[in-house]
């Protein structure tokens, strides 16, 4: 899908399953999600925001669907040059094995961005939300990213995994890290 913009729809603005491509889209101001893809998809320059409602979920396929998310997708997926904002719940949700790189996720009431086991996060830009960046399980690599003002900065959500958490700049921030052990916690660019 390419160049398409939705907007004010009483669902998902854009919902597309699994080895979907969606390019140069908008979604705004959709009831429950903005861009919402399956398995194996690929986001790239799309804009996902001003998704208001209740934090409630419901069950689509494999992974949750939560709603107030501006762009999510399932397993192996890429989210690239995105901008998701003003989301109710995570600006960008991503499920395991999947890469969010060089993008923007301001001022959501959840995570700017909210990755599954064994994910990157690479040079995003993540600023008033509560979380800047999520990582929930095992094995996920958040790097070279900036997150600012937030409630907390990088929070690692599950106790006893291994991360790795390398050359973010965390500025700002109520907390700028929370980061269990034995999580990998190196090269932090600024902590103020």
């Amino acid at each position: 899908m390419e160049s398409v913009t939705t907007s004010r729809n009483g669902a998902a603005g854009m919902f597309l399953g699994a080895q979907a491509i969606v390019v140069d889209c908008i979604a705004s101001r959709n009831i429950a999600q903005g861009i919402v893809l399956s398995d194996d998809a690929i986001v790239y320059r799309c804009s996902a925001g001003m998704v208001r409602t209740a934090r409630d979920w419901v069950r689509c396929r494999r992974f949750p669907v939560y709603e107030g998310v501006g762009i999510m997708v399932g397993d192996n997926g890429t989210v690239q040059g995105c901008s998701a904002n003003f989301n109710s719940f995570n600006n960008i949700q991503v499920s395991s094995g999947s890469l969010v790189a060089r993008c923007t996720a301001n001022q959501s009431e959840g995570a700017g961005i909210n990755l599954g086991e064994e994910s990157v996060a690479l040079e995003n830009v993540c600023r008033q939300n509560s979380t800047g960046i999520r990582a929930v399980g095992n094995g996920s690599r958040i790097e070279g990213n900036s997150v600012v003002a937030n409630t907390d900065g990088i929070r690692i959500h599950s106790p006893l995994v291994n991360n790795l958490v390398i050359k973010n700049s965390a500025m700002g921030n109520s907390t700028n890290y929370s980061i269990p052990a034995p999580t990998l916690l190196a090269g932090r660019a600024t902590t103020v």
